[in-house]
C-alpha cells in the first residue's frame, strides 16, 4: 500500500504514552501520561492509568523512558535561504525548481528535529505562491508554515534581491496586497539595514519615513496581517515601536558606536505588548565579533526581565544556520533567565500565542492539533534532550522519514498505527 493511500484509511486512534507529558503551558507536566491521537487531533491527554475504557481498545504505542511535548515552533525563518557558508550568494543564481527545492528540505530537517510550525520572515514571490498552494512538500507531511511572502526593503536595501523594493508609499502598499493575495499571513518591514545582503543601507539606521511605516502598518492590520520589523538600530526600534508593529526582529540595539539600549523604549514595548523575536541560534553562545553573547545576553534579560514578550526563533537559514537549528539553540534562553520548563514553553505554547497559533497548537490539550514531539529522556533536567529525537508527528501523521541519528530515533509507520 502506498503513503498517499494509507492516508486515506479512516484511522482510529492511537494512545502516545511515555514517562512524562510536558502540556506547553503554565508548567504543566504530567508523570506517566499519555495522549490519544485520532485523525488530526488530540482526543484525550491526561494519567495513563486514568485512560477511559472506552479508549482502551485503540492501538497503544509506548515509549519508555521519553517525553511528550509540543511540536516546536520556529518564530524566524528564511527557507529560500540554505544555511550554508554564502546563502545569499547562493539564493542570487538560484532558479525558482532550486529554491522550492531548498525549501522543502529545509521543511524535511525541521519535521525532523521536532518542528511543526515555522513562520518563514521573507521570500521570493513564487515562493510565497507554493506555500499558498501546499505544492512545496505535496502530501508529504510537514510543518505548518506561516509566511510573510516578499519583504518590503528600501530600493537596494536589505532582502532586495528577493523583490520587495519599496521607493515609496504606494509601492509598499502594493507590495503588501499583493503578498495578502499569495496568502501571507504577515507583513515583514525591513525599518533597517542588515548585515548579511546588502551594502546599500546600514543596519543602525532606518530605511524609510516615518508615515510610510505608519501606513504600512495600518494596512496590514486592516487585511488581518500582522507586522514584523526587522530592526538593529536603536532608532529603527522606536521607528518600529511607534508605528505600532506587532514583533521587532533582532533588535540588536545597535549603532555605529556600539550598543545603545533604551530602558525607557524596553518599559514602553512592555506596555504596547510589542514582542521580540530574538534570533538566537546555537552558536550565539560563542560569539565575540559584532554582538558578542555577553552583549546579547545582557540584552535578552532585560527585555525579559522587563516583560517584554519573547519569540523563541534562530533566523534559520541564514549563514551557517541549519533550518534544524532551534532545538540545540534553546539551551542558551537559560542564560537570559529562563528556567528550562520556561524556554521550552517559550518554544511551544507561548510561540502559538504570541504567533495567533493558539490553541490550534502549541499546548497538547484536547482539540488542539496533534503535533507532538517525543524525546529520549527528560528536557526539563537538560534542553540538550530536545535533540535526541523519538519520534514526530505533525498533525497527527508521523514524520517516516529517518532521522539523522538513527540508533536514538524511533519511525513509526502510518500504515501500523491505523491498522
Amino acid at each position: 500500500m502506498s503513503g498517499s493511500e494509507a492516508g486515506r484509511r479512516p484511522c482510529h486512534g492511537f494512545l502516545l504514552s511515555a514517562d512524562r507529558v510536558i502540556i506547553g503551558h503554565r508548567g504543566k507536566v504530567l508523570e506517566e501520561a499519555a495522549v490519544l491521537v485520532v485523525g488530526e487531533k488530540l482526543a484525550w491527554v491526561g494519567h495513563t492509568a486514568a485512560l477511559p475504557e472506552a479508549y482502551r481498545s485503540v492501538r497503544q504505542v509506548p515509549l519508555p523512558g521519553c517525553t511528550l511535548l509540543p511540536g516546536l515552533i520556529e518564530g524566524h525563518a528564511h527557507l529560500c535561504l540554505d544555511g550554508g557558508t554564502a546563502p545569499f550568494d547562493r539564493f542570487g543564481t538560484a532558479g525558482p525548481e532550486e529554491v522550492v527545492g531548498c525549501a522543502a528540505e529545509a521543511l524535511r530537517r525541521m519535521a525532523r528535529a521536532g518542528v511543526t510550525t515555522v513562520r518563514d520572515m521573507g521570500a521570493p514571490a513564487f515562493l510565497a505562491e507554493a506555500f499558498q498552494h501546499g505544492t512545496v512538500l505535496g502530501e508529504h507531511p510537514g510543518p505548518r508554515v506561516l509566511h510573510a511572502g516578499v519583504p518590503v526593503t528600501s530600493p537596494g536595501g536589505h532582502c532586495a534581491v528577493m523583490g520587495g523594493e519599496a521607493a515609496d508609499a504606494g509601492r509598499a502598499l502594493a507590495l503588501i496586497d499583493a503578498n495578502r493575495r499569495s496568502g501571507a499571513d504577515w507583513t515583514k518591514l525591513m525599518v533597517t539595514g542588515g548585515f548579511l545582503s546588502s551594502a546599500a543601507s546600514s543596519p543602525y539606521r532606518t530605511q524609510f519615513p516615518q508615515h510610510l511605516l505608519d501606513s504600512a502598518v495600518r494596512t496590514s492590520h486592516a487585511r488581518a496581517m500582522k507586522v514584523a520589523a526587522h530592526a538593529h538600530g536603536v532608532e529603527g526600534v522606536r521607528a518600529a515601536v511607534a508605528a505600532g508593529v506587532d514583533t521587532v526582529e533582532h533588535c540588536t540595539w545597535m549603532d555605529e558606536g556600539g550598543f545603545r539600549v533604551d530602558a525607557a523604549l524596553i518599559s514602553e514595548m512592555s506596555d504596547r505588548g510589542t514582542v521580540v523575536s530574538v534570533t538566537v541560534n546555537s552558536r550565539a553562545r560563542a560569539a565575540t565579533g559584532r554582538l558578542p553573547w555577553h552583549e546579547r545576553r545582557s540584552q535578552l534579560a532585560q527585555l525579559h526581565t522587563s516583560g517584554v514578550p519573547l519569540i523563541a526563533g534562530t533566523d534559520c537559514g541564514i549563514g551557517n544556520t541549519p533550518h534544524d537549528d532551534l532545538p540545540a539553540s534553546l539551551d542558551a534562553y537559560i542564560d537570559f533567565g529562563m528556567s528550562p520548563i520556561e524556554v521550552i514553553e517559550a518554544a511551544t505554547g507561548t510561540n502559538a500565542r504570541l504567533l495567533g497559533l493558539a490553541p490550534q497548537t502549541g499546548t497538547l490539550t484536547p482539540g488542539g492539533c496533534a503535533d507532538i514531539l517525543a524525546v529520549h529522556g527528560d528536557p526539563l533536567e537538560s534542553l540538550a534532550h530536545l535533540t535526541d529525537v523519538a519520534c514526530v508527528l505533525v498533525r497527527g501523521r508521523p514524520v517516516v522519514e529517518p532521522s539523522p541519528q538513527p540508533s536514538s530515533a524511533t519511525a513509526l509507520s502510518w500504515e501500523y498505527l491505523c491498522q
